[in-house]
């Protein structure tokens, strides 16, 4: 790691005669900074105790409580963060609080939770979080008069859905223990028969339990229910098989809809669905007419969902079709169209514009159905329903979310230009240029705008600066980014961005705009385009030049300029792969074990190291990583000939390429892409074209089309 001029200049704010257990805290601190931290580890008790912690800055004992965390010095962590809870100022204190609390109740010492939840309120006793911590303690210790005084002052719409969810259970248990059992019965059998099976299916069970006449309060069939609902939680589908057999059910009890959801649910994997089926067949009748509605409701798009899990997509179709209009709820309606719609491309793509076009027409969020409008594009392209393409962007085109009808107007220029529609014919004016035209204005950034811009020779634009500042900092806000600030100042640079990337509410721009270079020259890229990404979601937010140099970094650039000229690659795509792969971080690893920078399988990595005559190596070392990486790129475009058919087939796996090829015959290489069978084919390429473009044009000089044309290269030859 680099020692960092900007963290240096930080540091100018410790006096640099001030010393900490016999070394100068500017030294101290510097090593914090960049993540070293053998030295403050290795304190004992008695210095971290007594020593003066203050003069390594502002927060120092909470960052360093949550160091020793890190490194599973509980003791320590705990002892530091009282002493930050005792002395420290805002925010410092409060995180403090809020970690020591965690820590006694996952220990249940409620006691100690009690005083710390006290000494929050005394901080500021209007905070939600601070109240919800001492009524937690209260109630945890049985003190009923007081949780009830705060339970009974909260007013809905005060905490997030699943705290919301956690107080029916708090409300339900109260009551009980108050005597007001009729209160009680009617929010516990709302939880336990209406609400489907969560985390509090554990704490409903061992309320039961503890006193078995509590089951009482659910009326017939509460006892299997909270049965059932554990079983669905714990995921245990051949466990419910057992429970069920030779069970008889109290009548009414498929009546709850929850308990529906909760079968298909536990049964919707595929190897399972036959067996949901039956059981969903066998439920009976029995119905009153006012669970009717919604068990009928739930008991067909249940079926549907097991039809889709055995891949039975005719009879998913028709069922999903007749849940439709038992849809009650906007949320209903609209995974249903979802689910409906996937069934149509799944089994007749080119009969699906009439309920495409029914399904937009009674969203108010178009963007909902993206990726199954993405399944769409694809299964069109493959069957080359050309014209068919063309009526999406006529007809469906205006009602698609922004990006959605960027990428139906691109593939319809293209096949435009190509010949292969005339857009005259199809109703659709303009040419081919102007569909581009458009496409840019909708989403300027993005793949298809790249390309795009490459076919009319059009460079990147970008706003003159970040615009007005709509941004309008608060105290609570002005104190999360001192917070944020310092920890990445203490090296906590990547638990920082996850709490910055977690947040709600907008974030300060200037704030993002300061940290990110930061993190970027620790080598720590990937939290720092959590950040970025973060912001960019903010309303009002714009993508300015000083922001896309920073979302699309020269990261690793001796190694990558060095690796990319040994094996004879642009280093623009050697850093558009790393980018998409790991986003440059070195100790990345997927789900099938693909690992580092570049995201090499454990075998490819030894096939390839033989190659290169490596006899040791280690993934996780970018040296390393990069040397086989870069190779295996170098093997990949040697041996298909092409960039994208290399992209593709260092995602995908070689052998997939010349199936599609055959399969899919001669077509425009980036009409090819948009017909991969893979989804996640398709996006990686895609998104790597996209990080070399942005690459090569922000640090390389490189115009958009010189980029584009390194993936596409016929592209500049295209009619």
């Amino acid at each position: 790691m680099r020692v960092l001029g900007s963290v240096c200049l930080a540091l100018c704010v410790i006096s640099c005669s001030a010393t900490l257990w016999e070394r100068p805290a500017v030294a101290i601190k510097a090593e914090l900074a960049v993540g070293n931290t053998a030295y403050l580890l290795g304190r004992s008790a008695k210095e971290l105790a007594t020593g003066d912690l203050g003069v390594l800055g502002e927060g120092a004992v909470w960052n360093l409580g949550t160091i020793f965390l890190q490194a599973d010095r509980i003791s320590e962590a705990e002892a530091l963060w009282k002493r930050s809870l005792a002395n420290e100022g805002s925010p410092w204190r409060e995180q403090a609080g809020r970690d020591l609390f965690e820590l006694y109740t996952t220990r249940r010492d409620w006691p100690k939770a009690e005083d710390v939840a006290d000494r929050l309120m005394g901080f500021d006793s209007s905070r939600p979080e601070f109240q919800r911590r001492l009524f937690e303690a209260y109630y945890f210790q049985k003190d009923d008069e007081k949780a009830w005084k705060i339970f009974r002052s909260w007013k809905p719409g005060m905490f997030e859905p699943a705290e919301e969810q956690e107080n029916q259970l708090f409300y339900g248990v109260l009551a009980a223990r108050s005597g007001l059992l009729e209160e009680a019965g009617t929010v516990l059998r709302d939880l336990v028969f209406e609400q489907n099976a969560s985390v509090l299916q554990f704490r409903l069970e061992s309320f039961f339990q503890e006193d078995e006449s509590r089951y009482e309060l659910l009326g017939p069939g509460g006892r299997e229910a909270v049965a059932f609902q554990s079983l669905v939680y714990r995921g245990v589908p051949q466990e419910i098989v057992v429970w069920l057999k030779g069970r008889t059910l109290p009548p009414g009890f498929w009546n709850h809809r929850a308990l529906i959801e909760g079968l298909e649910s536990a049964f919707k994997t595929e190897a399972r669905a036959e067996t949901g089926l039956r059981i969903l067949e066998g439920l009976g009748g029995g119905l009153d007419a006012e669970a009717q509605y919604a068990r009928e409701y739930a008991r067909e798009y249940a079926r549907a969902r097991l039809y889709r899990s055995l891949g039975w997509w005719q009879q998913a179709r028709a069922a999903f079709q007749k849940a439709l209009p038992l849809a009650t709820t906007p949320e209903d309606r609209q995974k249903t169209t979802w689910n409906w719609l996937n069934a149509w491309v799944q089994t007749q793509p080119e009969g699906a514009l009439a309920p495409f076009l029914q399904g937009y027409s009674t969203t108010s969020d178009p963007g909902y159905f993206s990726d199954v409008f993405d399944d769409w594009m694809t299964e069109l392209v493959q069957g080359r329903h050309w014209g068919l393409l063309a009526a999406v962007v006529r007809d469906l085109g205006p009602r698609l979310e922004s990006g959605d009808r960027a990428t139906a107007s691109f593939i319809v220029s293209r096949l435009a230009t190509h010949g292969l529609i005339d857009l005259s014919r199809e109703g659709l004016g303009g040419t081919p240029e102007s569909l581009l035209e458009q496409v840019i204005g909708w989403k300027p950034y993005s793949y298809e705008a790249l390309v795009a811009r490459a076919v009319l020779g059009r460079p990147l634009e970008w706003p003159r600066d970040a615009g007005p500042l709509m941004f309008q900092p608060d105290d609570r806000s002005r104190e999360r980014v001192r917070l944020w600030e310092s920890m990445a100042a203490f090296g906590l640079g990547k638990k920082m961005a996850a709490e910055v990337a977690a947040s709600k509410g907008p974030l300060d721009p200037s704030f993002v705009d300061r940290i990110v270079p930061l993190l970027q020259t620790q080598d720590l890229y990937r939290p720092s385009l959590q950040i970025l990404y973060r912001l960019l979601k903010d309303p009002g937010t714009v993508l300015t030049e000083a922001r896309a140099r920073l979302l699309y970094p020269k990261a690793y650039e001796k190694l990558v300029v060095e690796r990319a000229e040994a094996e004879g690659l642009e280093v623009s795509l050697l850093l558009g792969l790393m980018r998409e792969e790991s986003s440059f971080d070195p100790l990345a690893r997927s789900w099938v074990g693909a690992q580092g920078l570049t995201q090499l399988m454990p075998a490819t990595a030894v096939e390839t190291a033989q190659r290169l005559k490596m006899k040791t190596y280690d993934l996780s070392l970018p040296a390393d990583n990069l040397k086989l990486g870069a190779r295996y790129l170098a093997t990949m475009i040697k041996s298909q000939e092409r960039i994208y058919l290399a992209l593709m087939a260092y995602n995908a796996g070689g052998g997939r390429i010349r199936p599609w090829k055959e399969s899919m015959g001669k077509l425009p290489e980036e009409i090819f892409v948009e017909a991969a069978p893979i989804a996640e084919t398709r996006g990686y390429v895609k998104k790597i074209l996209t990080s070399t473009v942005m690459t090569g044009v922000l640090h390389y000089d490189k115009t958009v089309t010189q980029m584009v044309s390194l993936i596409y290269p016929t592209l500049a030859t295209q009619p």
